[in-house]
């Protein structure tokens, strides 16, 4: 398509409209519920995911909620919750009930055991890269508990 006879403010007026519709459009993707809820997320300029509220001023977002990934039961006792694995500063992290038997693994991955006992380990770290890597039990629980 070209644009023939098109002079400059048109086309600067064609600009301020991309860029209103732009912001329209991420107003709408950012809230979060139904047209009553006043929970946000926003995402910086640099990339974070900021969760919170609308608040008293146009852009303004209050930051007092939490962030929860595929969650059914929302609790804020923790500001972020998660039914998979994460990665945290390029090391990923999980709970399970062993090591695992597959997948690829890197040197500083943990398994964070989801059953600890008396005596037991409180979890799983991996030594060397591989699939599944090689793994050691970290963090001994002592027979004495404290009541």
């Amino acid at each position: 398509m070209r644009l023939v006879d098109v002079d400059d403010r048109s086309l600067q007026d064609i600009k301020e409209g991309l860029i209103d519709l732009g912001d329209a459009m991420a107003g709408i993707l950012s809230r979060i519920g139904d047209e009553s809820s006043t929970a946000r997320v926003k995402v910086s300029p640099s990339g974070r995911i900021i969760v919170g509220t609308k608040g008293n001023h146009e852009g303004e977002l209050q930051v007092h909620g939490c962030l929860s990934v595929n969650i059914n039961n929302v609790t804020h006792d923790v500001d972020i919750d998660t039914a998979n694995a994460v990665r945290f500063q390029g090391k990923k992290q999980e709970v399970g009930t062993a090591i695992p038997q597959t997948g690829l693994y890197n040197q500083g991955d943990i398994v964070w055991n989801n059953a600890p006992q008396l005596g037991g380990y409180m979890g799983w770290v991996c030594i060397r890269t591989g699939t599944p890597g090689m793994w050691v039990e970290f963090g001994k629980i002592e027979n004495n508990p404290i009541a």
